[in-house]
């Protein structure tokens, strides 16, 4: 990001915040809305053109909007939760895109694509009730696996991929269409506060019993 750039993200944050102070105005926004713009022709408050991830930021004081704001200025918020949404959902819709490239010829293969996949977005799908808190724990604990998949594996992969991880991307196609992503943001936030719980817990515990349960529920 351009050193022009940032200091115009600067001036038109502060002028639509309460505080004047850049490190403290930073903290009173969230991100309300996303959208994709396939022909990467919009330009960003900052001025940087080429976006194709439009987001939509909201002041919790003041009640102003911005939009549109690419990735590259969300990160220099340095705000945790932006990150957190911004991370979360952009890999799910990198996921779609996934799906739409593919179309009818091909369809995504956990072990094939699993570059494409990592236990954060796992997390989300459970989240986003897209699949179960069993198929979440067995797509980790393949994600995690050194040898390979064995033949009942991969049927059951295909069926959580096909049955019910393809539905849930095709709704997230057409609520990023309708303008209707409150929900995708909501349960990114979700998983940043499920997280930090597990990981207060978890400090509590001796060495021995954080090893036995890093075993069992597969941090």
């Amino acid at each position: 990001m351009a050193r022009k750039n940032y200091w115009e993200l600067i001036k038109v944050v502060l002028v639509n915040s309460s505080a004047q102070d850049w490190e403290k105005a930073k903290q009173e926004w969230t991100i309300i809305d996303f959208q994709i713009d396939e022909t990467v022709s919009s330009t960003c408050v900052c001025k940087k053109e080429e976006l194709k991830y439009l987001y939509t930021i909201y002041n919790t004081i003041t009640g102003k909007k911005l939009f549109p704001i690419g990735s590259v200025c969300i990160k220099k918020f340095e705000v945790e939760e932006l990150n957190q949404q911004m991370s979360y959902w952009q890999q799910l819709v990198e996921l779609e895109s996934l799906a739409v490239e593919y179309g009818k010829d091909k369809t995504i293969d956990f072990f094939d694509d699993k570059d494409h996949f990592s236990r954060k977005l796992i997390h989300y799908l459970e989240e986003l009730e897209i699949i179960d808190r069993q198929q979440r724990r067995f797509l980790i604990n393949m994600f995690n696996a050194r040898d390979n998949p064995t033949n009942g594996q991969k049927r059951y992969a295909w069926v959580i991929v096909n049955k019910y991880i393809y539905p849930g991307l095709r709704k997230v196609y057409c609520d990023i269409r309708d303008k209707n992503v409150t929900r995708y943001l909501e349960a990114a936030s979700a998983i940043k506060e499920y997280f930090l719980n597990r990981f207060l817990i978890f400090f509590r515990y001796s060495t021995i019993e954080k090893i036995y349960l890093i075993y069992i529920i597969n941090i």
